[in-house]
């Protein structure tokens, strides 16, 4: 016997969201790719190779700090880049940010919302888009009608922010395979209970001898303290972390936050809700049992 409980769902939720990450990934890829090759503005420089540190220590890894997994803040280097860019190469200027703002939407915005076509959002929705990603500062320095140019500076800060952003997506991902892995553990103990019970109750109590009430009994023990380890065992699994170096660090309980605090799911805590949910059914029916035993005596 199989029943739907919120471990089911939570596995449903959990594939749904690496389907998710698993499109960014790569179209993140692409977009760093873009932005590299595209010469800034009033620059001779090789555009290639990795985001370097400013002259000034600015623009190195990111630093992100409570917030919502795959929703990046405003990367540590970032501020201040709209009052040193400047305005640079006027036309040749606008239309460097607006190479930037096309490759994000047919890449990342694209990916983010599927079948729909990247080419028909105006540059208003590429921006807001932008800044959910990236953060205020960089969607600033991309917008149309700005003063900030494609400078040097302006590319290596938004090649830092992609660079951040991806860390933060393999990290989820790790914590996403980690989850699928520990909901799997919980289905496995919740299925095999449940059908248990099932099986157990299509033989009325009162048929029952002494006996085998009493091995009902133990076995519905047993079930509740497998309940209690997987308890344990889920609690711990809260309480790790993900994380690809400092920048992108996720704890776990910050991604079931993610998956699962919102509307429509059913509970925040799928694991622990239908466990504890199982614990009171498997005590439900040892009263039940031990009601029987003693009339048996």
């Amino acid at each position: 016997m199989s029943v739907e409980t919120a471990v089911h769902a939570a596995l449903d939720r959990v594939d749904a969201e690496t389907e998710r990450v698993d499109s960014l990934t790569p179209a993140f890829r692409r977009f760093d790719a873009a932005v590299r090759d595209l010469d800034p503005v009033g620059s001779h420089a090789s555009s290639s190779g990795e985001p370097t540190r400013l002259a000034d220590g600015g623009i190195t890894a990111a630093h992100h700090h409570d917030r919502q997994p795959g929703r990046p803040g405003t990367p540590d280097g970032a501020a201040g880049v709209t009052g040193n860019a400047g305005v640079a190469g006027g036309a040749e200027a606008a239309d460097r940010t607006g190479s930037v703002r096309d490759a994000f939407a047919e890449t990342v915005l694209s990916a983010r919302d599927e079948g729909s076509n990247a080419s028909d959002a105006s540059a208003a929705a590429v921006v807001r888009a932008i800044r959910s990603e990236f953060g205020d500062e960089i969607a600033v320095v991309l917008a149309p009608g700005t003063d900030a140019g494609f400078t040097p500076a302006v590319k290596r800060a938004v090649r830092s922010a992609i660079a951040t952003r991806r860390a933060e997506l393999r990290a989820l991902r790790d914590a996403l395979d980690r989850e699928r892995e520990s909901l799997r553990s919980a289905r496995e103990d919740v299925d095999a209970i449940v059908s248990w019970i099932a099986r157990a109750d299509e033989t009325p109590l009162s048929d029952l001898g002494f006996e085998a009430l009493r091995d009902r009994h133990e076995t519905l023990e047993r079930h509740r303290e497998r309940c209690a380890e997987r308890l344990e065992s889920r609690q711990e699994t809260l309480g790790s972390a993900t994380g690809h170096g400092a920048d992108a660090g996720l704890t776990h309980r910050s991604l079931v936050a993610h998956l699962y605090d919102v509307d429509g799911f059913p509970t925040p805590y799928p694991v622990v809700s239908t466990v504890v949910r199982l614990i009171d059914c498997c005590e439900s029916c040892q009263r039940s049992v031990r009601d029987h035993l003693t009339r048996r005596v």
